[in-house]
């Protein structure tokens, strides 16, 4: 969903759309998949060159847990502003922003891509290590099996070699 700078004025511009079933590639390990999440939008003109789009993001994604490497859903309910400048002034050399600047983005074109935007919010919102469930076991290192499903019974005895002679140390006292 697109809307076109331009086209926002003084009176508040409202709408909704829904993302399903997109996957979204995070870099070459990492992705998740929007089931079905609804974005709903408030846009007005703040002055010539700054636009407000208010976002609230509601529904579910799926992840894949990065203990046992199994998929799971996981419900969102996001809100986001961001402003879209077209000052030029927010370019090029160093610039000290206040906190209120931190959600400001420069706009290059005429249009402002608002699936984008949410797709960017939900990428912000999942943690770098997410889980699917608080007490996931994950994978065992030595035989690869989900101990949330099948538990194993290996025995972890194996020393990092570089920790090898702090083992032999711990072990005469």
């Amino acid at each position: 969903m697109q809307i076109e700078f331009a086209k926002i004025e003084e009176k508040i511009l409202k709408g909704d759309f829904d993302i399903i079933n997109e996957k979204v590639i995070q870099n070459e390990f990492e992705f998740f998949t929007i089931n079905n999440v609804n974005v709903s939008f408030r846009a007005y003109r703040i002055d010539i060159n700054d636009v407000s789009i208010k976002e609230k993001i509601k529904g579910n994604i799926t992840l894949i847990c990065t203990n046992c490497l199994e998929e799971y859903t996981q419900d969102i309910d996001l809100s986001t502003e961001t402003i879209f400048t077209k000052d030029k002034g927010f370019l090029g050399g160093e610039v000290t922003l206040t906190e209120s600047e931190l959600d400001v983005q420069y706009l290059e074109g005429e249009t402002i891509d608002l699936k984008e935007e949410a797709i960017k919010t939900i990428d912000l919102f999942i943690p770098m290590s997410h889980t699917c469930k608080e007490d996931c076991k994950g994978l065992c290192p030595i035989c690869g099996a989900n101990r949330n499903i099948n538990p194993c019974n290996c025995k972890i005895e194996k020393v990092d070699p570089r920790l090898q002679k702090l083992k032999e140390f711990l072990n005469k006292e």
